[in-house]
């Protein structure tokens, strides 16, 4: 394999690992209230219970993200926080913190509808060739039906193009929907993943991805996938 495959062959790796906390929180049950413990004569020392896990930093209510790449406007009664890389980040250049959001009025881990916009380096790497690599991993794994897979010019307001991916993963509550656009910053030299998850496929979550993805505002310059 050549020195420029391996490395689109990382960044297709790098941006499934970074965004492989939204499928555990798909997957992941939601907790269950335990169970009553009947008191015991004995003097059996009690089980060692296992810590919870680290709590997401503290939400914010406010309806729009900024960041250096991009700002975003979240529907009316979101909230969202950032989450850290997950996965190996590369050394060389700078991996951002993935935000996630959600609607108010639950938790990340409790909510049917969870988004995320993850940044990184695209190192020359194609909306073509992200699509093919994303879509042959999702192909190959036991559980995943990719339903759509393309580049389309419909989703950001400016009409620039996306790699656009629709598909449906098993979970515990039922099947859980999937919906991803990946496309350039204002400069081309960073990826933008935006990756919507919701527990019923329906015309609202699609109406709901194209609102979110419309949202995304960058200055208009731009370097092609090619």
């Amino acid at each position: 394999m050549s020195r420029q495959n391996l490395a689109l062959a990382g960044v297709g790796l790098l941006v499934l690992l970074a965004l492989a906390f939204l499928g555990w929180a798909a997957l992941r049950p939601l907790p269950t209230s335990p169970a009553a413990i009947t008191p015991q004569v004995d003097a059996t020392p009690p089980p060692t219970v296992a810590p919870p896990p680290t709590a997401l930093p503290d939400a914010t209510t406010s309806s729009v993200v900024a960041t250096e790449l991009y700002t975003v406007t979240l529907p009316e009664g979101w909230q969202w926080t950032t989450q850290a890389w997950t996965g190996d980040a590369p050394v060389t250049a700078s991996v951002t913190p993935v935000v996630i959001a959600w609607p108010a009025g639950s938790s990340f881990e409790t909510s049917l509808t969870r988004l995320s916009i993850a940044t990184l380096p695209r190192q020359a790497l194609s909306l073509e060739r992200y699509l093919l690599d994303v879509n042959e991993v999702f192909s190959s794994t036991a559980g995943v039906d990719v339903l759509d897979a393309r580049v389309v010019t419909d989703l950001r307001h400016d009409g620039l193009p996306v790699a656009f991916i629709r598909y449906i993963m098993p979970a515990s509550g039922g099947e859980v929907s999937g919906r991803q656009a990946a496309t350039f910053d204002a400069s081309g030299t960073h990826l933008l993943i935006v990756t919507l998850v919701n527990h019923a496929d329906s015309e609202e979550s699609e109406r709901l991805f194209r609102t979110l993805v419309g949202a995304l505002n960058m200055p208009t310059i731009y370097a092609s996938g090619e």
